[in-house]
């Protein structure tokens, strides 16, 4: 017998014997004061369990069948809430979860759907139990099983055991199950082991490439910056990975070096990128702080310069973050022209505030806001998002009380309000004493 499957028989055999320690007297008397032999107490034991598993069943049929109800298809938040009734069902419900898993491919949306959602579950339940039966789903003819069991798995207690078979199924697949394997060892909680890092980037694949990056921007550290760093400053890879390179760092500015800013500023800065990313770039690359000096104006220029309002704005915010006043003066000379000559034109006073969230300063565009809803409340154009943008900047100057009335005042139905809820920009709100009313939670 296999070490697993002695300590799986123990724990059956110790459940069984603390439920016969329960029976009527320590003596082992029925309720009839006849005395039970052992084999008596543990049978009681056993219709106890299956009494137990039928009502687990029970309940399990039930959540199942909600995934496709006769009334229609599940909302997201329908689906969470099953997804988090399985996960309240405990472990012990593991075993009934591993036939809703292995599917065929012929198995209909529904199904996947569903087997999707059971995966996610049985990821957040201790699958001890069950590690031998999910790893075997790993050797099933179906992806789709091998898919599921690995979502299954990114949770699994026993990571040193998983880790192994995961990684000989990564090395032998491709495609998107090739991705999964790669999610899963990458969420195992022992961490990232260094090889698996450099076998990624040895193979340079660009999916999962930014898999890794998406797994190590999680936990950013000192231990994982010299690997971001390689497809950073790697010339024809570090574009690819641009956008998700930038959230790395600036989820901790602190890891980022003199070398790094320069990196991203010469992407920010290359006309061989696309005007939407190096717009993204210049608007987050402030936290990280590059040199305020001649060399970064230089780089610049050809944005400031720039026929596209969008490219042109971004770089003298930039500028203006990092302290250039006469990139304030200029930014604002505009947005001001704009407001003078279009003074009835509600746009005119959002496109300004607008200007003044980017450079830090709410307090501006607070005011800017709440003048185009002025000038705009018989306008049926106004767009409703100006209701969001005022809600916003009273969020980041801790105006709480002002951020829920602007939201109850809105035009926002209740689905985009509790969309909103979800906003982590509005998580100080919504953890105020105003964010039930302001979400309509």
């Amino acid at each position: 017998m296999q070490r697993h499957d002695m300590k799986r028989a123990w724990c059956a055999w110790t459940v069984a014997v603390g439920l016969a320690a329960l029976a009527p007297s320590a003596a082992g008397a029925g309720a009839d004061g006849e005395r039970l032999s052992l084999e008596q107490l543990l049978e009681r034991a056993r219709a106890k369990q299956l009494e137990a598993q039928a009502q687990l069943r029970t309940q399990l049929d039930t959540l199942l069948g909600q995934f496709a109800p006769a009334g229609g298809t599940p909302t997201p938040a329908d689906l969470d809430a099953l997804e988090q009734g399985i996960v309240r069902l405990g472990t012990e419900a593991a075993p009934l979860l591993l036939a809703q898993i292995n599917l065929p491919e012929t198995a209909s949306e529904n199904e996947r759907l569903r087997a999707r959602r059971v995966a996610a579950a049985l990821a957040q339940l201790d699958t001890s139990a069950v590690t031998r039966e999910l790893l075997a789903l790993l050797e099933q003819p179906s992806p789709l099983a091998k898919r599921y069991a690995l979502i299954a798995l990114a949770g699994t207690p026993e990571p040193q055991r998983v880790r192994p078979v995961v990684h000989g199924l990564y090395k032998q697949s491709a495609g998107s199950l090739k991705h999964e394997a790669l999610r899963t060892l990458l969420a195992l909680r022992d961490g990232y082991p260094p090889a698996l890092i450099d076998e990624v980037l040895a193979e340079g694949e660009e999916t999962a490439v930014g898999l890794l990056l998406d797994a190590l921007t999680a936990k950013p550290s000192n231990d994982t910056v010299e690997s971001v760093r390689r497809i950073l400053h790697d010339v024809a890879n570090g574009p690819k990975h641009a956008l998700r390179l930038m959230r790395y760092f600036a989820s901790e500015p602190s890891l980022a070096a003199a070398a790094d800013t320069q990196a991203f500023v010469r992407m920010a800065t290359s006309a061989a990128l696309g005007v939407d990313l190096r717009v993204a770039l210049l608007g987050d690359l402030a936290p990280l702080k590059p040199a305020l000096n001649g060399e970064l104006k230089r780089a610049l220029e050809p944005s400031v310069s720039s026929a596209d309002r969008k490219l042109r704005e971004a770089a003298l915010v930039l500028l203006t973050r990092l302290g250039d006043k006469n990139s304030r003066r200029e930014l604002l000379r505009e947005a001001d022209e704009v407001v003078t000559k279009n003074d009835g034109w509600s746009e005119s006073y959002v496109r300004r505030g607008d200007i003044y969230a980017r450079i830090g300063e709410d307090e501006d565009a607070i005011k800017d806001y709440r003048q185009a809803l002025a000038v705009g409340k018989n306008d049926p154009s106004l767009n409703a998002d100006t209701w969001v943008k005022l809600a916003r900047a009273y969020t980041r100057r801790g105006k709480y009380k002002d951020a829920g009335d602007t939201l109850r005042r809105s035009p926002l139905g209740d689905s985009k309000l509790k969309e909103l809820a979800e906003d982590p920009e509005f998580k100080p709100l919504r953890e105020s004493k105003y964010g039930k009313s302001a979400f309509g939670l």
